[in-house]
């Protein structure tokens, strides 16, 4: 029981310095093994507008968004240990409930990263990565998210590759997911 519970404790509290978060020592895929399983669970550190983007490791992808505070304003990510290695990336321009409230990824490319801009964080940035040696399944919408809904998580196998928001202040947000073939 001490150990799950410190394994489990492992889990939650992993960061990347790339953050702000908790500097780990175990990587994503040795968290995996210990939790006995292929895809580890590894919340990062809440960001915002006055914070760098929140980045995965280079064989993560998203497959879980959480937010806190007034109008969705603190963000974290889950990356999940995909065993896939990152190509190029790039961030998207920024959207927001105004004009164009949406973006998604390119062909072969999966979100790896978000960033936000403006009070509240307004306007996010997603980080596109390609994936070499991989395609996309089935694809679907999440539903609408927002503060107080908890955290939402992706089926197992299922990662982000898109997002769109709606509501003062980016508030609610919903994500296209993709089955990794």
């Amino acid at each position: 029981m001490c150990r799950m519970m410190m394994v489990a404790s492992v889990a939650l509290f992993v960061g990347m310095t790339a953050c702000g978060g908790m500097e780990h020592e175990e990587s994503s895929a040795q968290v995996a093994e210990e939790l006995g399983q292929s895809e580890a669970l590894l919340w990062t550190g809440f960001t915002s507008e006055e914070h760098p983007p929140l980045q995965c490791d280079l064989v993560q992808l998203i497959n879980g968004f959480e937010c806190s505070g007034s109008k969705c304003d603190n963000i974290r990510v889950n990356c999940t240990n995909a065993g896939v290695a990152h190509g190029a990336s790039y961030f998207t321009s920024q959207f927001s409930e105004e004009a164009t409230s949406y973006r998604y990824c390119g062909a072969n490319e999966w979100v790896t990263g978000v960033a936000c801009y403006g009070n509240y964080c307004d306007n996010v940035a997603l980080e596109c990565t390609a994936i070499a040696g991989r395609s996309v399944g089935s694809c679907t919408w999440s539903a609408w998210y927002t503060d107080g809904s908890g955290a939402w998580q992706a089926p197992a196998g299922n990662y982000v590759r898109g997002a769109q928001c709606r509501g003062s202040n980016c508030d609610d947000m919903r994500f296209y997911y993709c089955s990794l073939l």
